[in-house]
């Protein structure tokens, strides 16, 4: 039996997984593994795969079959942001991003978690779509380092450090325009670099 055909009858059955494998041979099963998977993650758009063969099997099968399911990120990246609120508040936060698949669409999700350990879902788009395209470039890792820089002027132009950054033996003004001249002059760089990556490995 070809592997595409036992992949076939498995995206298109409603029994268990495991119960619907123990129909076929050992070497059956192999070729699924090995072959039928990758057969049909090759005949998605070039985004949706890239995505899909570092997922979990349990999801991508979810995807295949039509179905719901969802990853789960139980420690995001502790790679803080800097935001401004107004008024000189300034915050940290972090980003990241969680998949979710229904109707054989893959979502991506853009979450955040403050340093209080709240999460919530920011905004998403279906993987491909130019609302998806937008999404990356608003959330680009280079507009981190952005939003840093501008923290590092208001605290050498203010004299302050709220969130601490600084060592408290550094001159405040200086380390703080050390700081943002390194972090503006990084983010040009990444941005350049931005643009010659494709939005969906970002």
């Amino acid at each position: 039996m070809k592997a595409n055909t036992l992949v076939n009858r498995l995206l298109e059955t409603d029994d268990d997984f495991d119960s619907e494998l123990d129909a076929f041979e050992p070497d059956q099963i192999k070729d699924f593994t090995l072959d039928a998977l990758e057969y049909n993650l090759d005949a998605q758009p070039e985004e949706v795969k890239d995505i899909l063969q570092n997922m979990p099997r349990d999801f991508v099968m979810a995807y295949f079959k039509k179905e719901y399911a969802r990853t789960d990120i139980s420690e995001p990246p502790e790679e803080w942001w800097i935001e401004e609120s107004g008024d000189g508040e300034w915050y940290r936060i972090t980003y990241y991003t969680e998949y979710e698949t229904d109707d054989g669409r893959l979502v991506e999700l853009i979450r955040k978690v403050d340093e209080d350990g709240n999460h919530d879902t920011l905004t998403g788009a279906e993987v491909g779509t130019e609302d998806h395209r937008r999404m990356k470039n608003e959330y680009a890792h280079y507009k981190w380092l952005e939003n840093n820089a501008n923290y590092y002027r208001w605290v050498a132009f203010h004299g302050r450090d709220p969130l601490g950054e600084f060592d408290a033996e550094d001159n405040l003004v200086d380390a703080a325009k050390k700081a943002y001249l390194e972090a503006e002059q990084q983010a040009k760089k990444e941005k350049v670099e931005h643009r010659k990556i494709p939005h969906y490995l970002l």
